[in-house]
């Protein structure tokens, strides 16, 4: 992560800090899970990402 110290020391030197928050909640409201977890695991994901993913989408 970043240090509050870091974004200080950036902006001293000029530079803007920026940051992006995105709410996925309602994304995964629109998508069907079953689609979702075989693309990832055609994709790869490791085991316990997709677990956690499929609890998170499970338990939700």
């Amino acid at each position: 992560g970043v240090d509050v110290d870091d974004v200080y020391q950036g902006m001293d030197n000029g530079e803007v800090p920026f940051s992006v928050f995105i709410y996925l909640t309602k994304a995964f409201d629109c998508i069907n899970h079953e689609t979702l977890i075989k693309k990832l695991e055609y994709y790869g994901i490791s085991s316990n990402s997709l677990a956690l993913i499929k609890d998170y989408l499970t338990k939700r």
